[in-house]
């Protein structure tokens, strides 16, 4: 059932249109941007877009501007563990085995309890704040080592009636869509 969702979710999201995308995202960004926990931050990890996901360039840039130090997750497919590694303008990345970017080993480096905020990708997430990811379980096993507040950003289709969580699976503190909180 999970996975039927996964797929039916995933081929949803690869059908919307790329201007839609970029608008939306912009859109979501400014919610996020809005986020007391948000402002208040001093480090926030942010996942790279890949595919169809929400865009996360126009957030990283206004995170920068804020003076925030802004991270993004490095996997490490052995361990299934993620490394925060800093994000600026002139950081070098380099696609991992699965596309997506990250940023090089050039980067700083810095532990998971130095982060304030996490911004979540998924698949499909709840109204409850749980979240599906895409079955690898590395922001489950990153969150609780973090304590961060915890945000998903996703397209109002993303959002499911269940996804099937599991004793594993963390919740979210809040999820943002181009339609609100």
């Amino acid at each position: 059932m999970k996975n039927e969702l996964r797929k039916k979710i995933i081929e949803l999201r690869n059908s919307l249109d790329s201007d839609y995308i970029k608008e939306a995202s912009v859109c979501i960004s400014d919610k996020l941007l809005e986020i007391p926990e948000i402002i208040k931050a001093e480090n926030i990890m942010v996942y790279m877009d890949f595919r169809n996901e929400v865009k996360t360039d126009y957030l990283i840039e206004k995170l920068l501007s804020m003076g925030k130090n802004v991270f993004a997750p490095v996997c490490v497919h052995e361990t299934r563990e993620m490394i925060p590694r800093k994000v600026d303008s002139k950081t070098v990345f380099v696609k991992s085995r699965f596309g997506v970017l990250e940023p090089s080993e050039d980067s700083e480096a810095v532990s998971p309890d130095m982060i304030d905020v996490i911004v979540v990708p998924g698949v499909a997430f709840d109204r409850a704040g749980n979240r599906m990811g895409y079955g690898g379980g590395y922001y489950d096993r990153f969150i609780p080592k973090s304590g961060a507040f915890t945000c998903g950003i996703r397209f109002e289709c993303q959002i499911v009636d269940d996804v099937f969580e599991e004793e594993h699976d963390v919740k979210l503190d809040v999820i943002v869509t181009e339609k609100g909180l």
